[in-house]
């Protein structure tokens, strides 16, 4: 099975809600990581999560495969902390194939 890519866009404000580009970025801003919980409450960390930057326009891009089909709330995390209120997200089960 070829799971589907995820992709969230976070748009980087400073403490005065001024975006945040490229050029006045550090590499703190680089560690984002996904946690998704079901609606059980048990949690699921994708482990292969992709970091990118649209250039100098404040996105920050996560991208992560869904490998498990179910109902989630999506977490971004930074440095431990959640930097986001939950994203709802259904990931289906997708079509297998033969190689």
């Amino acid at each position: 099975m070829v799971p589907e890519n995820i992709t969230v866009y976070i748009l980087l404000k400073d403490a005065y809600k001024n975006n945040v580009t490229a050029s006045m970025q550090t590499n703190t801003y680089l560690n984002f990581s996904i946690k998704l919980n079901t609606t059980k409450g048990e949690s699921y960390f994708p482990t292969d999560v992709r970091l990118g930057i649209i250039n100098n326009s404040g996105y920050e891009i996560v991208t992560f495969s869904g490998r498990k089909a179910g109902d989630y709330f999506l977490y971004v995390i930074n440095g431990g902390v959640s930097i986001s209120n939950p994203l709802a997200v259904s990931i289906k089960p997708g079509n297998f194939y033969e190689q």
